[in-house]
């Protein structure tokens, strides 16, 4: 997709990119053996240091505040037109320190079966930055999702968690249910990206052995609603981003000034 619209990258020298369409896109690593002469392989990265970048990282980071943008992640791109999301440093990392604390990471050595991309939060944060900061094994069981791998991953690597968005543990269920594997290792786990149907999530909780979370729910005040009554999640915290990039107004139809935001 990135050589239709730069087809330079072909041709170009990886040290001095210039691209017509993207003037101000300099360095292009790609994650891929395909050798383009504009772009830097992943494998590049591992001897391209030295003594003065670490200088350098250690300079950063005294300038580096906790709530300084980390990363923009696209997002609604199904539902409408994909807006930038802001992420903070300390957004991202208590995002991920938490999720490993709720699921018990800190406890005893994890091995996390993740097969949800690892190009946006739930794979990145959830997934790397949480096994990373709790020294957990994280499996990726196939290039793209393969219920009978990820069950057979959990079986053979008894991984003590599995990730998945609600579609992907449907799968994974059906494919158990007609072969059961097992799962006896697995404790916790992370279902996220969609809404997550109550007998779904209690399927999941008492056939894939993992545990269940509570939340709380507001009406269109704002205000907590009695037990029994009808509402929508609202979330505020650290764990919010910033807001949309450049957009206002859609940042203030999901997140008020109060901070708080409606998950819908």
């Amino acid at each position: 997709m990135l050589c239709e619209i730069a087809p330079e990258l072909s041709s170009s020298s990886k040290d001095d990119l210039k691209l017509s369409r993207l003037p101000s896109l300099k360095k292009v690593i790609m994650c891929s053996e395909k050798d383009l002469s504009g772009s830097y392989k992943f494998g590049d990265l591992y001897g391209a240091g030295d003594s003065c970048h670490k200088t350098m990282l250690a300079d950063i980071a005294t300038r580096v505040k906790f709530d300084d943008p980390f990363n923009i992640q696209f997002t609604s791109g199904t539902t409408g037109l994909p807006k930038a999301a802001v992420l903070t440093h300390h957004m991202v990392i208590n995002n991920a320190y938490s999720t490993g604390r709720r699921a018990d990471y800190d406890k005893s050595h994890v091995r996390i079966c993740l097969p949800v991309p690892l190009y946006h939060c739930f794979g990145c944060v959830g997934g790397v930055i949480a096994g990373a900061l709790y020294g957990a094994t994280c499996v990726l069981p196939s290039e793209a999702f393969d219920p009978e791998v990820c069950l057979q991953v959990i079986q053979d690597e008894r991984a003590s968690s599995c990730y998945g968005t609600p579609t992907m543990f449907v799968d994974i269920l059906n494919v158990h249910r007609r072969k059961p594997r097992d799962v006896s290792s697995l404790s916790a786990g992370v279902m996220a990206g969609a809404p997550c149907p109550q007998e779904l999530v209690m399927a999941v909780m008492n056939e894939l052995n993992m545990k269940g979370l509570t939340v709380k729910v507001a009406d269109a005040e704002g205000q907590v609603v009695r037990i029994g009554e009808a509402g929508e999640l609202c979330v505020r915290g650290y764990c919010n981003f910033q807001g949309y990039w450049g957009d206002p107004e859609k940042t203030q139809e999901t997140m008020g000034s109060d901070r708080w935001l409606k998950t819908g």
